[in-house]
């Protein structure tokens, strides 16, 4: 399949593939996080992600994405292509990730970052509960690029699924099919709450575990260390794309607004949105 907003990382393909023609082929990321994952450059600018039993190969050039897999696996193939294949695709095309999620209200994105087990997951979920017009964008991963005619940027949707720690939403009347996949437990959502184009980064949330409820705005200088230890690289990334992929993460925290909340809290879910959505949502 190609990558469904391939049109959007032209620019930065453009920007950032003379860099990665003149890098060695090999390996260029392992993580243990995901069980045995693996990204190598291949000759002719080709990528292959291994992950288990899967082989993804990846084809920048023509944002090409082609999955096979060498055995029986428990992994569905869909929550493969939203979680590793697409994003790493859009790394490689010079899109920035921050370990994200977020939702979309009239085609404007609101994206939450906070480290694994904080609550970025059950916000979006309980968002996607509370308010009608909100559509989900991704669980984990947000791709973000420049866009053309301002100084905004363009947050990429990438999920139709939540990978949650609990079953407190199942019964949503958004949730298609449920799948239990390891520790974690996915909710499949319906494609009329899934945003399905691209739309204008709006705002960011730093989350924190505690109990006021209520987003207060950051300045740009509190927002920069948290939003950069969020953004996710490749442990071997060419050093000039870090460069170019720096240069954007700090233009992103200069012309977004940042906000902190401090959000986990057990039944608490309900008041958290109601804060959110009146302080932050227009």
């Amino acid at each position: 399949m190609r990558e469904p907003f391939a049109e959007l990382t032209e620019q930065t393909w453009k920007q950032v593939r003379p860099y990665w023609e003149i890098q060695k082929p090999g390996l260029l990321h392992e993580d243990n996080t995901f069980g045995s994952l693996k990204c190598c450059q291949m000759p002719e600018l080709k990528f292959l992600l291994t992950y288990e039993e899967w082989h993804i190969q990846l084809t920048p050039d023509s944002a090409q994405i082609d999955i096979t897999t060498s055995g029986k696996s428990d992994i569905d193939e869909q929550y493969l292509m939203e979680r590793l294949a697409v994003p790493f695709l859009r790394l490689i095309r010079g899109a920035v990730l921050l370990h994200s999620g977020a939702i979309a209200v009239n085609d404007r994105i609101y994206a939450f970052l906070a480290p694994s087990g904080v609550g970025k997951t059950t916000l979006t979920t309980a968002l996607l509960a509370s308010l009608p017009e909100c559509r989900l964008v991704c669980d984990d991963i947000l791709a973000f690029v420049p866009q053309d005619s301002d100084s905004g940027f363009l947050g990429l949707p990438s999920s139709s699924h939540l990978a949650m720690r609990h079953k407190s939403f199942d019964h949503q009347s958004f949730v298609e099919r449920t799948q239990n996949l390891g520790h974690k437990h996915l909710l499949f959502v319906q494609n009329d709450k899934c945003q399905n184009r691209a739309g204008k980064l709006e705002a960011i949330t730093l989350l924190q575990t505690g109990q006021n409820y209520v987003p207060k705005s950051i300045s740009m200088v509190q927002a920069i260390p948290p939003i950069l230890n969020q953004q996710m690289i490749m442990h071997a990334l060419p050093a000039e794309i870090r460069r170019y992929q720096f240069r954007t993460c700090m233009q992103l925290i200069q012309h977004c607004p940042a906000f902190h909340l401090q959000e986990v809290a057990p039944n608490a879910w309900q008041e958290i949105c109601h804060q959110y959505i009146t302080s932050v949502i227009p």
